[in-house]
């Protein structure tokens, strides 16, 4: 296996650090997932056993990387992570949607997509600029939910109202000041 190196938004793999958001990715998109990354401080945990018996029953290669994982998630507590393919989705016509403009915080963006999931909005759609998807950060913000959305990115506002048509959302303005 090549080696991996630390997160690159022109990569064509990512990470999704954290057990939990790892066990999302191949529960929800195993077909993209490339390998587990387990730390040596993770033998025995319940997540950890759980984890590798899935990447096992899915043929997925499972392998101690300390250095790789500190690397990854720039913090010491971090025992696993799934590497994987990034992906382009379309969003379902017929399903309501969320629209984010040039998001600027991966927390944030992280959060919005489990909430969106939590009320059962399956499809998302960010406007450039905005924070990588795929950024580790992300990934692990949003728990693993990215991997249960539909998301697509879009250049411009224009190139998405173009491409949606009539569902696309018009931004409007909201007056604070009218009681």
């Amino acid at each position: 296996m090549p080696s991996l190196s630390g997160y690159k938004a022109e990569l064509d793999y990512s990470y999704a650090p954290g057990i939990f958001p790892a066990m999302e990715c191949l529960l929800a998109r195993p077909e993209r997932v490339r390998r587990v990354l387990l730390h040596s401080g993770a033998a025995g945990r319940e997540g950890t056993e759980k984890l590798c018996a899935l990447a096992r029953e899915r043929g997925i290669r499972v392998e101690e990387a300390d250095r790789a994982l500190a690397r990854i998630s720039g913090k010491e507590n971090c025992y696993a992570a799934a590497v994987f393919e990034k992906f382009r989705d379309e969003l379902a016509p017929d399903r309501p949607h969320v629209l984010l403009h040039q998001p600027g915080d991966s927390g944030n963006v992280g959060t919005i997509l489990r909430t969106a999931l939590g009320f059962g909005v399956e499809d998302v759609a960010l406007i450039r600029p905005c924070v990588d998807p795929f950024d580790p950060r992300t990934v692990r913000a949003s728990m693993g939910s990215l991997f249960r959305l539909r998301l697509r990115v879009y250049d411009s506002f224009e190139a998405y109202a173009e491409e949606q048509g009539e569902r696309a959302c018009y931004p409007f303005m909201l007056d604070a000041s009218v009681p």
